[in-house]
């Protein structure tokens, strides 16, 4: 109920009951921060960067347990270590309450480096890599569980006279006043934070380092909690006459991790992107006009036909096989030519001129797997690429660069040689 000056926040914390058994509004909350929200934008990432979505399963199952384990020993060694020290079995019972956040966040590592250990070499990623990725969904989830402790009518903050004050009717031990619903502004941070960093990640990856969400991540969510503690009520006795509170505390070593993280990151932090996920050792060449034999040429001009029949639907065989000839002419006169191997298998190649991508294709049995990605990052540190062109008929096409950082800034109702096809010309941002 909403008065002029505060809310009487009086909303039941249980979904349902069944004798003594409930549902909390909290635990769909969190169930819900992992699955669906997390395991969707997870997937998203994985889909765009080439890595098997069949490696999400565990990636959660490893999150889930992490998360509970780690927040349950953070509350109970952090929070009241003397008592769950002389009472261990109490520390299972956790339908007495109890998970802190900076428990979750370190039981969370802890179970990443175990699914990187395992899957990480295999697949080509490594321990801050995923991180950097996995800390996207990490916000939402924190939002979630933030929203949980609303319907709980839990850890919320001091007395305020502001008009968005909180009056906790179900809290046993309320003091019917009204105080900072911090649960919200925790729970609005975390969202814009992860919003932020989705944007960069969308937007901005190829120009990043290894570790730079990462550490962004750090030190703005700590350092939100740590000033939001300030209007928090105390969550334990002790806490009592302290100049920082225990949350406080526990969030400085991670604000300062994530500021060593973002100076090792501008100094020595790597690509950002996966490695290639293939089976075997993938090679880029640089082909000189003058060693671009027959053999070669008709062996690219056999990778074109494939991967534009697999992708350019609107063409017909017609049309694909009237563009064959201006296709081997520009492969053998274009100024850059890169042919990817696998295994001294020719399975791609790019073609750049002028600081323009004028050709990227590869055989379909190679979508999806980061090469695409591969080539046009190697372009924009090695040669500067700015521009590209692309078929307005082939939307996956025109979402890829998209999200490799292109922007289109001319439309063209025909193509070059004056055909029926649009062509989008796009621009680095």
């Amino acid at each position: 109920m909403l008065n002029l000056l505060t809310v009487t926040w009086d909303v039941n914390p249980f979904i349902l009951t069944i004798g003594d058994f409930g549902i909390r509004w909290y635990s769909l909350f969190f169930v819900a921060g992992i699955f669906p929200i997390g395991y969707w934008i997870m997937r998203s990432f994985y889909r765009r960067e080439g890595l098997p979505t069949e490696t999400l399963e565990p990636l959660l199952m490893a999150l889930f347990i992490g998360t509970i384990v780690g927040a349950r020993l953070g509350h109970c060694l952090f929070y009241d270590p003397e008592y769950y020290l002389s009472h261990p079995w109490k520390i299972l019972m956790t339908r007495e309450g109890g998970l802190a956040s900076h428990g979750g966040a370190i039981g969370v590592l802890l179970a990443m480096w175990w699914y990187v250990h395992k899957y990480g070499r295999k697949y080509g990623f490594g321990y801050i890599q995923i991180i950097d990725r996995l800390v996207i969904p990490v916000c939402f989830a924190g939002m979630m569980i933030r929203l949980g402790n609303l319907m709980n009518s839990e850890i919320y903050g001091t007395y305020t006279d502001l008009p968005w004050g909180f009056i906790f009717v179900r809290d046993p031990w309320g003091d019917g006043l009204p105080h900072h619903p911090t649960q919200i502004y925790e729970a609005l941070s975390y969202c814009i934070l992860g919003l932020i960093l989705m944007w960069l990640y969308r937007t901005r990856l190829d120009r990043l380092h290894t570790g730079t969400i990462f550490g962004i991540f750090l030190i703005v969510l700590f350092g939100m909690r740590f000033l939001i503690e300030f209007i928090k009520e105390d969550q334990s006795d002790f806490e009592a006459g302290m100049v920082l509170n225990m949350g406080q505390w526990l969030s400085v070593p991670f604000i300062l991790t994530g500021i060593l993280l973002l100076i090792w990151s501008a100094r020595k932090g790597g690509p950002p992107g996966f490695k290639t996920i293939l089976s075997g050792m993938v090679q880029i060449n640089s082909i000189e006009k003058g060693s671009r034999t027959q053999e070669l040429i008709a062996v690219l001009l056999g990778i074109w036909e494939a991967s534009v029949r697999a992708s350019h639907h609107f063409l017909t065989e017609d049309d694909i096989l009237s563009l064959c000839p201006q296709a081997e002419e520009a492969i053998r006169q274009i100024e850059t030519l890169w042919v990817v191997e696998e295994e001294n298998v020719r399975i791609g190649f790019m073609g750049i001129q002028s600081g323009k991508i004028e050709m990227l294709f590869l055989h379909p049995d190679y979508f999806r797997k980061g090469i695409g990605r591969m080539l046009i990052q190697k372009a924009f540190s090695e040669l500067d690429v700015q521009y590209v062109d692309v078929n307005e008929q082939n939307p996956s096409a025109v979402r890829f660069y998209e999200r490799m950082g292109f922007r289109t800034f001319r439309r063209n109702s025909t193509d070059d040689q004056g055909n029926p096809f649009p062509i989008l010309r796009m621009k680095r941002l």
